[in-house]
């Protein structure tokens, strides 16, 4: 696997030592970078993790968000792949979403902790961070 998508709350507890996940989203950066991965996310992630982390950190939460900026790829979408992200839909329109950003830049996987169901319909596979830490 060469290009990690991450969803916004493995991205959040990457950045938030608050978070149950830290460690473990920590780990798969750390490992990913060593092994020169492509990691990648939504371009709407930004603007949550933004709003969740600033009203943690408050303006220590900028210099965490260029550093994300920094570390993963962006995919460009618009119009198109919003509307596409319909197809995808599974109870949350936003997995949608990170499912057709992931499809815009040719993810290998889509790592995320939500196991509610809304990446039930990806065609890309979906793990949780422990479950990708397991078969690495």
């Amino acid at each position: 696997m060469k290009k990690l998508f991450f969803d916004t709350n493995v991205v959040l507890d990457f950045c938030l030592q608050s978070r149950d996940g830290y460690h473990s989203a920590q780990k798969i950066i750390e490992v990913s970078v060593q092994r020169k991965q492509s990691l990648i996310i939504a371009w709407h992630t930004l603007s949550v993790l933004e709003y969740v982390g600033g009203k943690i950190l408050k303006e220590e939460m900028y210099p965490i968000l260029r550093n994300v900026v920094e570390l993963f790829e962006i995919p460009v979408v618009g119009s198109l792949e919003a509307e596409q992200a319909f197809q995808y839909l599974n109870g949350d329109y936003e997995d949608a979403i990170q499912i057709v950003s992931a499809l815009q830049a040719d993810a290998d996987v889509i790592l995320t902790a939500d196991t509610s169901g809304g990446f039930e319909k990806s065609p890309i596979p979906v793990m949780t961070p422990k479950m990708y830490l397991d078969v690495r």
